[in-house]
């Protein structure tokens, strides 16, 4: 059997799409090293609805599943345990600054929430890391990204600073995002070392 040990890095299939705030540094996301994930950063093949999209209009589903249609073409043997995360500037539907958009595949819009991070002096970057590790130990509980009903059942509408914090006020954004952080509930549900796992690589060293 080939089958990949249950305790190999989780692959993030990192797909930027669109302009940025210049006080984000991509380059910092894909050099972040986990033990946990690894970081592939993918080019959209065909950037012209980025080009074109309107300052505050909104992404739908539907532009965003087209946008990364290619990608999963390109996954080799060793990339299998993985997810494509989406990273936009552009509001995209329902409002939500992070969600679950397909089977294996979520979306991060800093379109609501970047005030938020710079007026708490937080770097744009930590949200984004916080987020690859709340999905990867997602994926790691299931070996899958779980449907956003079970995913939202999951996460707890209280404010612990904890990556599973659901946030119904994106302002809360950055009391998950000051530093990695899972709580010891979430830790239990999971069933895996997520706490220790976490507590070994805070996102406070980040910056």
């Amino acid at each position: 059997m080939n089958d990949k040990p249950t305790n190999s890095k989780i692959n993030i299939r990192f797909v930027p799409i669109g302009y940025f705030p210049f006080d984000f540094n991509i380059s910092r996301i894909e050099k972040w090293k986990s033990c946990l994930f690894k970081v592939h950063k993918h080019e959209i093949t065909n950037p012209l609805r980025t080009l074109h999209q309107k300052d505050g209009s909104t992404y739908n589903d539907s532009m965003l599943l087209e946008d990364i249609s290619d990608i999963s073409k390109t996954i080799t043997p060793e990339e299998q345990r993985s997810f494509i995360f989406v990273l936009t500037n552009s509001p995209v539907e329902e409002g939500w600054y992070s969600r679950i958009l397909a089977p294996n595949a979520v979306v991060m819009s800093f379109s609501n929430v970047r005030n938020y991070l710079i007026k708490e002096h937080i770097p744009l970057e930590n949200a984004v890391i916080s987020l690859f590790y709340m999905y990867s130990l997602l994926y790691k509980k299931d070996s899958r990204i779980p449907e956003r009903e079970v995913e939202e059942a999951f996460l707890h509408m209280d404010t612990r600073a904890c990556i599973f914090d659901m946030t119904p006020s994106n302002a809360d954004i950055v009391y998950c995002s000051a530093g990695v952080g899972i709580c010891y509930e979430c830790s239990k549900k999971l069933n895996i070392l997520g706490k220790d796992l976490i507590n070994k690589e805070p996102i406070r060293n980040f910056v």
